[in-house]
């Protein structure tokens, strides 16, 4: 085998050059195809094109060939990591502490596991273990910021991403955090810098470009509170957050009952329970209503991902179809608009739902959700169109004419609850 060969392969992944260190990688398995240590740097290659079906089998067979190599658990542990494995990430990382525990790096793994797993806490020790090896680490210097973040010491955060930033001024995954950590302390112009500054370093770095997208929107006095709502949520755990979203809903609705049965609280109770309401709907088409915004900013339109774009679409197009038809209501008298821009309105909740929640089996879940819930509302134009197209607004005697709409608020409620739900879902990516 030429000598040459894997010390170049890894210097390029090194670089950040990861096409031409996996064609190097591929020279090297082809003169060793039995060499451990090849495979497990090819599945790091094949982790950064996202083949995360070949990653796992090359790294699979990485182990299988240095059973007692750590880096091939270290390995091991990224890539299942990546796939979202998370048990079983944990059992490679503690592997490769165990094979060497002097590693800061695996350190490091097993915080960022933890972190996936939203253990803040134990997050934080794992990174502290690993600095204690290497003080000047960056990886473990990351993944404790990043833990300091979700547990609300800001300003240890910061002075952390500082020291960081000093030890190694073009790390790009450095300077991402540091954006993020800038984010939640509502300085968005600052985090801006950082995350253009990651992105020069390393363009194909997607949690920088999630940043900057999220800097953009955040220049929006009424998102940026929305923003600093959905970043607490995201350091709590999900129990959690459940008990917040519940708590709300639960509050809500016995401010509602007590105004209707004590008319005199109603002037106070009905505009807290209106408001919240208002709120409620906001969180949900956040996202992709400002992502429509940034689509005329000549760098939000750069930034936002291909999935972004869709999102925003869909849920602009319904959105613009409930303002035609009630635009239409007022022009042409016909009830039935009014029924038309209700659905079209409700629907966008739903919708938005479905880009929120990660691909695979919990965006098939919401698709199907939404199909249910387009029939129904077909069904019940049909109904309405039967009756000289008058809709409830107009007609107040056939009040079986309101079952399928009633039908249709209840599935809007359900499938609220369940793009939570999915939201929170955990895919397998291999």
């Amino acid at each position: 085998m030429t000598s040459a060969i894997p010390a170049r392969a890894m210097l390029l992944y090194d670089q950040g050059r990861y096409d031409l260190a996996e064609e190097q990688t591929r020279h090297w398995l082809l003169e060793s195809p039995d060499d451990a240590q090849a495979h497990a740097l090819l599945a790091l290659c094949l982790l950064k094109r996202e083949d995360w079906g070949q990653a796992l089998r090359e790294v699979t067979e990485a182990v299988r060939l240095g059973p007692d190599v750590a880096y091939t658990h270290y390995v091991a542990g990224h890539v299942l990591l990546a796939a979202n494995r998370y048990k079983e990430a944990m059992g490679a990382a503690s592997m490769a502490v165990r094979l060497d525990t002097g590693a800061p790096s695996h350190h490091a793994l097993v915080a960022a596991i933890h972190l996936a797993r939203r253990q803040w806490r134990d997050a934080l020790a794992a990174a502290e273990t690993g600095l204690a090896i290497d003080p000047e680490h960056v990886e473990s210097n990351n993944v404790r910021a990043m833990a300091l973040v979700k547990l609300g010491r800001r300003a240890e955060a910061g002075n952390t991403m500082r020291q960081t930033l000093a030890l190694d001024p073009e790390d790009a995954f450095t300077h991402a955090n540091q954006g993020w950590a800038l984010l939640h302390e509502r300085k968005p112009d600052q985090a801006m810098l950082h995350f253009r500054e990651a992105l020069r370093i390393d363009p194909t770095l997607d949690w920088a470009r999630a940043g900057i997208v999220e800097s953009l929107k955040a220049k929006n006095f009424v998102y940026r509170w929305l923003l600093a709502y959905f970043l607490f949520m995201a350091r709590l755990g999900t129990r959690a957050q459940w008990g917040i979203i519940i708590g709300g809903w639960l509050g809500s609705r016995i401010l509602l009952h007590l105004g209707r049965t004590n008319p005199g609280f109603e002037t106070y109770t009905l505009p807290i329970v209106i408001a919240y309401a208002v709120f409620a709907i906001l969180t949900w088409l956040a996202y992709p209503l400002f992502n429509l915004l940034l689509r005329i900013n000549p760098i939000g339109r750069l930034a936002l991902s291909a999935e972004q774009r869709t999102a925003a679409t869909w849920v602009g197009s319904v959105l613009l179809t409930a303002l035609l038809a009630l635009v239409g209501f007022f022009v042409f008298q016909r009830g039935i608009l009014i029924d038309v821009a209700l659905m079209a309105g409700l629907l966008a909740v739903p919708l938005a739902a479905l880009f929120n929640s990660p691909k695979g089996w919990p965006q098939l879940v919401m698709a199907l959700a939404i199909l249910g819930l387009v029939g129904i509302a077909a069904a019940h134009i049909y109904q309405m169109s039967q009756h000289n197209g008058l809709g409830p607004s107009m007609l107040k005697k056939d009040y079986d004419q309101y079952e399928l709409l009633s039908t249709y608020a209840k599935g809007i409620l359900g499938a609220t609850i369940l793009g939570n739900l999915m939201a929170q879902a955990t895919v397998r990516k291999a």
